[in-house]
């Protein structure tokens, strides 16, 4: 299926990050602003900006939010988008229908959320698209796929009222009775920023353009490898068709063979004619000095080759080098060939600090400053042998990339981390938080920055 022509689609985007009664989300105004940038980029959809409605909550009560989707919706074409996030509430009527909550809302204040079966109807009643896109990254979201007071029925199904579009597709954080994840250290929200992740590199393997049911499953196993609620789904349709979005990755170029006659030849067990012709003219002299060369420069490399590793491994620049603070310790994880000598390049995978009582320990590492988009992977683990509680954090410039505490039960925590940033430093903090005389050892485990 081919992308929606951008100047006959519509988005509106509602982001609620601040609440009188419930508690902030910070990361929902950069989720909303992010997807924002996304959607009008040239290469992936290019929505024009007067098209895409961003909507920061704030004094709009539920009507007057509803009327804004529903003018969207009445001037979409060919493709339309509705994405939300902020607090889910569940009613406490007959049916338990989802809510999406307002500034001014909460459980004693139902009448300022907003009921999604009324923006369900706006879509039926007004919304002319024939591709129909639904995405809520609330708590209980998955009650959006049941429909009000009736189970089987659900926005997809709701939609497709005259037989002749193209397809609906309901996505949702999180199933009707979970909650969905808006960590305070994180720049995003859990699901909005897998999606974000997705839509900024792409779904390896995936189809191009990219197909929300390709973009759904890589959605769900990525929040799944780190423990966050599954998205859930309802497709009408061809819904699971539909694309919004190109997909950026691209598939990597296939190794270049090596083609011509002699090729041919040495692979047939032909005889190679310059070969033949070099034997012609040998002479026993020239060949034996060449030998004793070739001696000579194996056995030189082999006295030059520990230096030679030192030199590269020293001098080689690496996104994760100690500037200044306290330097960790450094071990190796493995080498690499890295050119057609066969010298081996070693990288270091593990720093670790150790940490007696009653101290603190801070490091600086120096980053790359060519580029502002990072991965931030490997485990953070407590060592054994002593009974300590390390609290630690891992700063960017001004952003919190990390923190936590670990301890002889909770020992261990993985680090995957997507950064959007142009700091060139970032800092490890680790400071004893008990009374043990021990020395704790804490080390970063298969350290990585991409």
């Amino acid at each position: 299926m081919n992308l929606p022509d951008p100047a006959r689609s519509r988005a509106v985007l509602i982001g609620v990050d601040s609440y009188e009664h419930l508690e902030n989300l910070p990361s929902v105004r950069r989720s909303v602003r992010r997807l924002d940038e996304l959607l009008q980029a040239d290469d992936l959809w290019g929505l024009p900006k007067k098209h895409c409605t961003v909507l920061h909550v704030r004094d709009q009560s539920p009507a007057e939010v509803l009327d804004i989707v529903r003018e969207a919706a009445a001037a979409a074409e060919d493709a339309f988008l509705l994405y939300f996030a902020g607090h889910g509430l569940v009613s406490v009527r007959v049916g338990q229908e989802l809510l999406l909550a307002l500034p001014k809302a909460d459980r004693m204040r139902e009448h300022w959320a907003l009921p999604f079966d009324q923006l369900r109807h706006a879509l039926v009643d007004w919304c002319t698209a024939s591709r129909r896109v639904v995405i809520l990254d609330c708590c209980f979201s998955g009650r959006a796929l049941q429909g009000y007071m009736s189970p089987p029925a659900d926005l997809a199904a709701l939609a497709d009222i005259d037989g002749t579009s193209d397809g609906t597709y309901v996505m949702t954080s999180c199933s009707e009775t979970g909650l969905s994840s808006a960590p305070e250290d994180e720049e995003f929200t859990a699901f909005s920023g897998e999606l974000i992740k997705a839509l900024e590199r792409g779904v390896a393997g995936g189809p191009d353009p990219l197909e929300m049911d390709a973009l759904f499953k890589h959605l769900d196993e990525q929040l799944q490898r780190v423990g966050h609620p599954r998205p859930q789904r309802r497709v009408r349709n061809d819904g699971q068709l539909i694309a919004l979005t190109r997909n950026r990755w691209k598939p990597p170029p296939e190794p270049k063979r090596a083609a011509g006659k002699d090729t041919r030849d040495s692979r047939e067990g032909r005889p190679d004619p310059w070969r033949a012709a070099r034997r012609e003219q040998s002479h026993p002299v020239l060949d034996m000095i060449g030998t004793d060369v070739k001696v000579a420069a194996v056995l030189l490399s082999v006295l030059l080759m520990p230096a030679l590793i030192f030199f590269v491994r020293e001098n080689m620049p690496s996104p994760l080098r100690h500037q200044r603070g306290d330097k960790p310790e450094v071990r190796e994880a493995g080498c690499a060939e890295a050119n057609q000598n066969s010298i081996p390049i070693c990288f270091p995978y593990q720093l670790t600090w150790r940490l007696p009582a009653s101290r603190t320990t801070s490091t600086t590492l120096a980053l790359d400053s060519d580029t502002d988009k990072r991965d931030v992977t490997g485990t953070l683990r407590l060592g054994d042998g002593c009974d300590a509680a390390v609290k630690w954090s891992l700063t960017a410039g001004e952003l919190d990339v990390a923190h936590g505490v670990l301890t002889s039960s909770d020992s261990e925590r993985e680090l995957s981390r997507f950064l959007a940033t142009d700091a060139t430093t970032m800092e490890f903090r680790a400071e004893r938080a008990d009374t043990a005389g021990c020395t704790a050892v804490v080390a970063w485990e298969d350290a990585t920055l991409e």
